[in-house]
This record gives C-alpha cells, sequence and structure tokens, in this order.
C-alpha cells in the first residue's frame, strides 16, 4: 500500500522534489558534524533512531519541523541556512556584530586584508 503525499490544509501536496531533500539533507549532515552530534546523539535529541537521523541526512525524508528545532535548540543550529542554505548562521551574525562594533580604523584595516587576500587568490588561479 503506498502511502499519499503529506497535503497542506487546502489539500495541496506538500512534498519537496528530491534533490531539495538532498540539500536539506547534507546541510542538517554538515551541521551536526561541526557542532560534533552523532547521529545517535541527535537522535535522541528529536526523539527518533539513528536510523531517522540517518535517513535525513541522505536525503530519503525530512525531519518535522518540531524535530528540526529540537536540534536546533540543542545545538545552535541555524533552520535558515538547514532549509534554505542561508549564510547567515549564529555564528556569521555574531561576526558581523563584533566587526560593526570595531572603531571605524580596525573595520577599515580589516577590509584591505580581505582585499588583499582576495586579490592574491585570484592571481593564483
Amino acid at each position: 500500500m503506498s502511502r499519499k503525499p503529506k497535503q497542506d490544509a487546502a489539500g495541496t501536496s506538500v512534498a519537496l522534489p528530491e534533490q531539495t531533500r538532498i540539500q536539506i539533507g547534507r546541510r542538517l549532515g554538515a551541521s551536526l558534524k561541526r557542532k560534533g552530534a552523532s547521529q545517535a546523539a541527535a537522535g535522541r535529541v528529536a526523539l527518533v533512531t539513528r536510523a531517522a537521523v540517518n535517513n535525513w541526512i541522505m536525503g530519503r525524508n525530512l525531519p518535522e519541523l518540531a524535530q528540526l528545532h529540537r536540534m536546533a535548540v540543542e545545538y545552535g543550529l541555524s533552520l535558515d541556512y538547514i532549509l534554505l542554505g542561508s549564510i547567515y548562521t549564529p555564528e556569521t551574525l555574531d561576526l558581523a556584530r563584533r566587526i560593526a562594533d570595531m572603531p571605524c580604523s580596525q573595520r577599515e584595516a580589516l577590509r584591505d586584508i580581505f582585499a588583499e587576500a582576495a586579490d592574491s587568490k585570484k592571481h593564483t588561479l
């Protein structure tokens, strides 16, 4: 017996394309790895088995929002990054705030350092 795809309140299918599931799974796996969380530990937090977490990471299916929320709270994960691929993680936002709080001369020096690094990278490609 095949399962019908989940539907929203209007009866519209809410299944995501396979490529989207795979991308979300990869970002979830990378985020958990960066935080040092094993699949088994993430499963305990999300109240599922390690195999369920593995299926999420492999893009076979997706966690429910409540499960993602539990992992995000426990491990400090960015749901924007996991779901949308946004680079604005808590770490990058914190760095941006710290740079904004620097005196102007330090921000300019930092800008020059990054510009030199980008320029040298262009010449090595």
